[in-house]
């Protein structure tokens, strides 16, 4: 994973910071910043973050894809002054490609509104948990925590757990049925590997953690093979007279 260091004003030259316009430093492992700004025409948000890149190409686009609109949401509803979570921006989608810039993914998400769903909620970024609150002592590169770390690692495990449950849906019977089944399998059980062994290198990580994580990881692999087989067998008896 990229470990770079930047600046809040390195960030905002990056991400450009326009008349009106609010800086929001979403942090965690990720170091994701954003800057946003919202008019009668809608809300625009400008992001940036170290991308996901333990995974294939196309595993890579699929984690960082969900990851850059999690983060978006997240910057409208700190512009709001607001808990992650408590809002939802319709109509919300890309309009600029994302693209990476100095080790940095950089992509811009365009919303109609920022609608609050909870006002109870008014302290942004602050840990819900005992457990959390603790672990905020133990410090890694660049200042990130080990729940920033155990949090991004579990987003990114539903992240791989939902591309490939996709996948599995869009298998269809036919000829070809047996070797997408086996190219799929081969493909899912590497991602989760691959995430296994991301957790492993993690240094940030108490060990008590990786083995949470690994076994959570474990299951989530499991339950996708499970999830594959029953798809094939479906599918299967549906191409016999």
């Amino acid at each position: 994973m990229p470990s770079l260091r930047f600046s809040a004003l390195s960030l905002v030259a990056c991400l450009g910071l326009e008349a009106g316009a609010t800086d929001v430093a979403i942090g965690g492992l990720r170091r994701a910043h954003a800057v946003v700004t919202q008019d009668a025409s809608g809300v625009v948000c400008k992001l940036s973050f170290i991308p996901v890149t333990c995974f294939d190409a196309a595993m890579n686009q699929t984690v960082n894809q969900q990851k850059a609109r999690s983060y978006a949401v997240m910057a409208m509803a700190r512009f709001k002054g607001l808990a992650d979570g408590t809002v939802l921006v319709p109509n919300l989608h890309p309009v600029t490609a994302p693209a990476v810039i100095g080790g940095r993914l950089t992509v811009t998400y365009q919303g109609d509104d920022i609608k609050v769903l909870d006002k109870r909620t008014a302290n942004a970024g602050k840990p819900s948990n005992t457990k959390a609150v603790e672990a905020e002592g133990r410090k890694g590169p660049e200042g990130s925590t080990l729940v920033d770390c155990v949090d991004d690692t579990r987003a990114t495990l539903l992240s791989v757990a939902k591309a490939v449950e996709e996948q599995i849906n869009q298998l269809s019977a036919g000829d070809k049925l047996d070797d997408d089944v086996v190219a799929l399998e081969v493909s899912g059980q590497d991602a989760f590997e691959r995430l296994t062994e991301e957790v492993k290198g993690q240094t940030l990580l108490l060990q008590v953690e990786k083995n949470e994580l690994r076994t959570q990881i474990t299951q989530s692999r499991d339950e996708f093979l499970n999830k594959l087989t029953h798809a094939y067998r479906t599918l299967q008896r549906g191409t016999k007279p």
